[in-house]
This record gives structure tokens, sequence and C-alpha cells, in this order.
């Protein structure tokens, strides 16, 4: 089996997979989780979908201080994977945000900030609450130590989380 390069000049990527434009196939979701700190440039958020001739990129953000957590999920319950990304701190970050692309349909997403002032790394989304809707549950990396959870507000819409 020989590889397929999906994307080139993307520094330390996370991964994530799923039908982001519902279309039904899956595309794959990349952020540059080191960037800009080990990388070349501010972190890059995209998807990627697969074409008869390559793989076709869509930027939706490339100002991020290195978003090491990556999840798709539904976070405001209209069906369709939303791209949660956060940013992590090291001690250079004064203003760490998560993200949620919320998707629109047809490949349309909207960048909304759902929390900021405190960094996590690797976090991972799941239902703690039995709402339906995910939570985020992300522990810190550096320079101070915590494990924390920001609870989805099913009512906003994926909106507002609070910690």
């Amino acid at each position: 089996m020989d590889p397929e390069p999906i994307a080139t000049g993307w520094d330390d990527v996370r991964v994530a997979v799923g039908d982001v434009d519902g279309d039904g196939e899956y595309e794959v979701v990349l952020a540059e989780g080191d960037s800009p700190t080990y990388g070349t440039h501010p972190g890059r958020v995209a998807w990627f979908d697969r074409r008869d001739d390559g793989w076709e990129e869509t930027v939706l953000a490339d100002d991020l201080f290195c978003p090491h957590s990556l999840q798709l999920a539904d976070f405001d319950g209209n069906g369709r994977l939303d791209i949660y990304a956060a940013e992590m701190s090291l001690g250079e970050n004064d203003v760490p945000r998560h993200y949620v692309f919320r998707n629109e349909g047809g490949g349309r997403f909207e960048r909304t900030v759902v929390a900021e002032g405190v960094e996590t790394h690797e976090a991972k989304a799941v239902d703690l609450t039995g709402t339906g809707v995910p939570d985020v549950v992300g522990k810190s990396y550096t320079p101070d130590h915590h494990v924390d959870v920001w609870y989805n507000d099913f009512e906003a819409a994926g909106r507002d989380a609070e910690r």
C-alpha cells in the first residue's frame, strides 16, 4: 500500500476524520497543534475533501496558538458534525480560546469562541450530562496543571459553554 499525500507544509498536526460536508463521504480535518511554538507560522485548522485530482483544502482558521485539541461532534444538536479546536497557553498565550466551527451545512462553517482564558491540551468531546450534545473535558499542559470540564448549554445552540 502506497501513501497518498493529503497536505504538505502543515506543522505537527492533529487529525480527525468525519463527514463534515454532508456528502456521505469522510473528510480529513487537521489542526496544527504545536504551531507557532514549534512550527513556522500560526496554527491552522482546515478540512480536506477528496477529489479526483487530490485533496481540496478549506482553511477555517490560520491565526491560532497551538490548537492541540481537535474533535468532531455535533455540538449544537443540528445533526451536522462541528469542529472543535482549542488553544494551549505554554506561558505565552495570555488568552487561550476554545472554538467551535459550527457546521452550517454544505461545507460552510461559522467560527465561534465558546470559552476563553483557560488553556487545554488534548481535550475530548463527550456527553457527560446526557443532554444529547457533547461537553468537553481537557487538561492543561503547562505552565500550570488542572483538569477541567466545559458543559455545553444546549439551549444556547452551542454558542455558549461554561466552565
